[in-house]
């Protein structure tokens, strides 16, 4: 025999169990294991059209929050299909960036950066949410730039985070060129720079990798940042595409 609260949590934890199978704890966004499911948020797309809920780690916790659907989707498409109109053709190629950054995964390439360079009002910031839009909030997902003063490290693990879900960056202006030469790197090869550990001689174990396209907005050129860094830059200018608006 046993107590009666242990029995009550034994029979508890049986109903559960045969109530509905546990769900998975994702500690990344995109594609999951061999490509069978995509995660968005707190939801998991399965190839054969069914959708479960699925559980977000501490890791992602914050990001699962800003990837959730809202509003209507015809209001969605008839917003975007503006982009088809004539002299829309740079917003059109930003927007459609979120649709190929999850192709990605299913390439040999590791990732890219397209830098929307211009000045004020030439539409950059609405472009970019318009990309991010496709899966969540865009003013959440695009606060990650400079203004909100994000470092490299916190840079890393959003990008991290999503995985294979583009990242949109709004207003990388003040980004120096050391910094820039960092997300560029960190873009194309889809995971950090290798580090040794703090207080041994061990190598850090490498971090989570993606495949995505970065998408960042500014009043500068990055490639003339580049430019500036005495270091050859010729490789990550080759993963950097930028368009003047």
């Amino acid at each position: 025999t046993c107590a009666l609260p242990i029995c009550y949590v034994k029979k508890w934890v049986l109903y559960m169990q045969n109530w509905k199978r546990a769900e998975d704890t994702r500690s990344q966004m995109g594609w999951t294991e061999k490509d069978k499911s995509f995660v968005i948020g707190n939801v998991e797309y399965h190839g054969n059209g069914v959708t479960t809920a699925t559980a977000a780690s501490s890791l992602v916790h914050t990001m699962a929050r800003a990837l959730q659907s809202q509003g209507s989707f015809e209001s969605w498409k008839k917003a975007a299909n503006m982009l088809s109109n004539r002299y829309y053709e740079p917003h059109a190629f930003t927007m459609l960036c979120g649709f190929g950054s999850p192709i990605l995964r299913l390439t040999p390439v590791k990732g890219g950066i397209v830098g929307l360079i211009g000045g004020t009002g030439a539409g950059k910031s609405g472009a970019l949410y318009a990309c991010a839009s496709i899966c969540g909030n865009p003013e959440l997902l695009c606060r990650a730039g400079a203004k909100d003063g994000a470092t490299a490290n916190g840079l890393t693990k959003w990008m991290m985070g999503l995985k294979n879900i583009p990242m949109t960056l709004d207003e990388t202006s003040n980004f120096k060129p050391e910094e820039v030469s960092n997300l560029v790197y960190k873009s194309s090869q889809g995971q950090g720079k290798i580090r040794a550990q703090a207080s041994s001689n061990d190598i850090r174990e490498l971090e989570l990798s993606a495949a995505l396209i970065t998408i960042l907005t500014s009043n500068q050129s990055m490639a003339d940042k580049l430019a500036q860094r005495s270091e050859e830059h010729t490789s990550e200018l080759q993963s950097l595409r930028e368009i003047s608006y």
